[in-house]
């Protein structure tokens, strides 16, 4: 148990980083039954990292930081994995990005491989409830982003730079909220590039249940003149909340497209997105979220379903 642990530079609770001589490294953090609360960071208000985390029944939350809320992964010269079992990320929060977790990509091959993590009710500027930055490789996997809350961008998954895949996530009522006069951008899923850096999120095999935000609501591509910046989409299910902006928007260089099998409400500025479309957002009779049994969470369809 980690409770009301500070420092100024990172890991509030725990950290674990490479030595001088390590050419790949980061030691291994194993976590089992273990509580972090209320720690504080530059990066990583729980947990800072260069290597791997195996971590089951144990959860950060109330933790606070500049990046990375609960925790900040730095993949500049480790080979850093997240496989988690009952494993939470609760009502942390980032000054800039990252309110449940934060990567941040840089010199190493390695991508960073992300399994079985819950992520609920955190928030930050960018990724409420993970930011992905800097050029690399990211996988994420058996993952629920719920709840979670970005004032600008990303309200559940803001990536930047990086070539990100997705499979057999849900992401459930992600908001990103925007300021006083204006909405955020991109409620699910929020995709942007620096000049010249291929930046894309692939998802496949995932839920986007009642994202809001003032554009893009379940998904928002951004992209500078002649770069690519694309989200594409396969076998999924898509129900943005009917009270929100539009599901996906596009800036620049920006796109959204099918790789097929997907269901949901017809969705504009996608190429299209929806393979089997519904008429209402109520057609697609998904029920309330249920707990899978390793600490995600997932919404059945109900009887009559589509599907």
């Amino acid at each position: 148990f980690f409770s009301g642990n500070s420092t100024p530079g990172q890991g509030g609770a725990i950290a674990s980083g490479i030595l001088p001589n390590q050419l790949i490294g980061g030691g291994v953090i194993r976590m089992d039954q273990t509580v972090l609360i209320g720690n504080t960071a530059n990066r990583g208000g729980g947990i800072f990292v260069q290597g791997p985390i195996v971590a089951s029944r144990s959860r950060v939350e109330d933790s606070m930081a500049v990046d990375g809320g609960g925790v900040y992964v730095d993949n500049d010269n480790g080979r850093p994995s997240l496989l988690f079992d009952r494993f939470s990320l609760e009502n942390n929060s980032a000054n800039t990005a990252g309110g449940g977790l934060l990567v941040r990509n840089g010199a190493s091959p390695f991508a960073v491989q992300i399994a079985g993590l819950h992520a609920e009710g955190n928030q930050a500027f960018n990724g409420g409830g993970i930011a992905v930055v800097g050029r690399g490789f990211t996988r994420i996997r058996a993952t629920s982003l719920v709840g979670n809350e970005a004032t600008s961008a990303g309200g559940g998954l803001f990536v930047e730079d990086d070539e990100t895949r997705v499979e057999d996530t849900t992401f459930s009522g992600n908001r990103a909220i925007g300021g006083m006069n204006f909405g955020g951008v991109g409620g699910d899923v929020f995709v942007r590039n620096q000049v010249g850096f291929l930046s894309s999120v692939d998802l496949a095999f995932s839920t986007l249940f009642f994202g809001d935000a003032g554009q893009g609501s379940s998904l928002y591509a951004e992209g500078g003149a002649g770069d690519t910046v694309r989200i594409r989409i396969g076998q999924s299910i898509v129900q943005p909340s009917p009270l929100s902006g539009p599901a996906v928007a596009t800036v620049g260089s920006g796109t959204v497209g099918s790789q097929g099998g997907n269901i949901g409400v017809m969705l504009p500025n996608c190429n299209p997105c929806t393979d089997i479309t519904v008429a209402s957002f109520n057609d697609l009779g998904l029920g309330s979220r249920v707990e899978l049994g390793n600490g995600t969470f997932a919404h059945i369809p109900g009887t009559g379903s589509p599907v």
